[in-house]
């Protein structure tokens, strides 16, 4: 396996020149922070994907609760008990890489929630420790410990951004409409915002590009899990789908919102950079033509 992830590094600059992407800080000139959701690395490590961000020249990358964090080794990322050495290590690695965490993907657990558990401040503790914004889908809870109040108080107590992503209908997500996101963001506070993953909207029949017209217009549109989705559900490289990549990034330049987006890529993980590559090379292209307008 790691013979396949070299390999593919290896040839990342051939690829990358044959997409043309020689203006590779465009989308940086339109505020929006391009990276990998390690997640798409889940069968290497989370080194290993902030090493492939940085030979593809992104500066980002979005960690995912309990991944291990380095090849060959157990420890994974956890912000209940990961050490002070391991906080470090992971903070030299980003250094010497010149890439920043800067998100994860973590949820409460319901049963936190229900024993009103202390497990759930550590995590907004962690990522102001870590600088880290918070995505995730919890249980809706109505009012007191785990409602959207609850956790907009220890946003603005942490200084944590969280933003609210969806995951499928078929496995419960809390979050799989996006007018329930808009109903948990609406009258709160900067730090709560939506995430769109573009393959679960899909795969639901929701159109992700009316998600990023209503999140943008409401001005919460602040993450995305980014990938295209072919007409049969599975994730392709941007542009060769039909979530309407063109569209929605055209609409988020028009109205200056300025997410973060991390490719998330779940098919083919044994090569996690099949899709990412001309991903990168499709965003650049849209990113010069819309900055020409």
């Amino acid at each position: 396996m790691k013979k396949v992830l070299i390999v593919a590094l290896a040839t990342v600059a051939v690829v990358l020149a044959g997409c043309q992407t020689d203006n590779r800080s465009d989308y940086e000139k339109m505020g929006w922070k391009v990276g990998i959701q390690s997640y798409t690395f889940t069968k290497f490590s989370l080194f290993e994907a902030i090493d492939a961000a940085s030979d593809l020249g992104l500066k980002y990358v979005e960690a995912t609760t309990w991944q291990r964090i380095e090849p060959d080794k157990k420890d994974a990322f956890n912000p209940w008990w990961m050490s002070a050495e391991t906080k470090q290590k992971i903070k030299d690695k980003c250094a010497e890489k010149g890439v920043e965490i800067v998100s994860f993907y973590c949820r409460p657990s319901k049963e936190d929630i229900e024993k009103e558990s202390e497990q759930v401040e550590k995590i907004f503790q962690f990522c102001q420790e870590m600088n880290l914004i918070l995505t995730t889908d919890p249980i809706r809870v109505k009012s007191g410990f785990g409602s959207m109040e609850f956790y907009d108080n220890l946003c603005q107590k942490y200084g944590v951004t969280m933003v609210l992503t969806n995951h499928p209908k078929s496995h419960g997500s809390p979050y799989w409409n996006a007018d329930d996101v808009l109903e948990d963001c609406a009258g709160r506070s900067k730090y709560i915002g939506a995430s769109v993953d573009v393959g679960h909207f899909m795969r639901d029949g929701t159109d992700p590009y009316e998600a990023v017209r209503k999140y943008t217009d409401a001005g919460r549109m602040y993450h995305f899990h980014f990938r295209d989705v072919d007409s049969e559900g599975k994730d392709v490289a941007l542009g060769d789908g039909a979530a309407h990549i063109k569209e929605m990034l055209a609409y988020m330049y028009e109205k200056k919102a300025t997410p973060i987006l991390v490719f998330e890529y779940e098919r083919d993980q044994e090569e996690p950079l099949k899709y990412i590559v001309p991903s990168l090379g499709f965003l650049n292209r849209e990113a010069t033509e819309l900055l020409k307008k």
